[in-house]
């Protein structure tokens, strides 16, 4: 179990503010805020309280591109992603704890001066040595996570994401 004050203690200590690789981007929310950044998880878009959709020992502390929820369980010290289907979260597993998700960024943000942007990643594709490294050393440290979470972040462009489509 983890408790607020580690984790936000954890967080004011060793989260960069963001980390941006390409298309991906983690934005960590200002720990001196943090409590207020939990109620857009608990309530609907009418700001009325989502009983049992979000649970109350998930505590998110960063976002990704999409705005989707980085998120440490209380109660098992696992962090997770998730993104919302059908007004009901589908958590990923992405690391076994909150320390062993920054390590991971720690890692990434390493390798990512001069690819923050998907024009400079482009030109200065991570060779496949480098990513495969980083993958191997983030599944060592966090045996039976979703491990294609990191992957997204060592690809060289995204295939998926038309940037002129206007639904994004």
């Amino acid at each position: 179990m983890i408790h607020l004050d580690e984790i936000i203690q954890t967080l004011t200590d060793r989260s960069p503010d963001r980390v941006g690789m390409g298309y991906r981007l983690v934005q960590f929310f200002n720990p001196v805020s943090i409590i207020d950044d939990q109620v857009q998880y608990t309530r609907n878009i009418n700001g009325t309280p989502q009983e049992g959709i979000w649970q109350k020992h998930w505590f998110a502390f960063a976002t990704d591109e999409f705005g989707s929820p980085i998120f440490v369980d209380m109660e098992t010290e696992k962090v997770y992603t998730a993104n919302n289907d059908n007004s009901e979260w589908q958590a990923y597993h992405v690391a076994t704890s909150l320390n062993n998700y920054i390590n991971a960024l720690v890692e990434i943000n390493n390798i990512a001066e001069n690819r923050e942007t998907p024009d400079q990643l482009k030109d200065n594709p991570i060779p496949e040595a480098i990513s495969d490294s980083i993958i191997d050393l983030i599944d060592h440290a966090n045996p039976g996570i979703d491990l294609w979470y990191w992957e997204l972040f060592m690809e060289n462009y995204d295939e998926g994401v038309d940037l002129e489509d206007p639904d994004l």
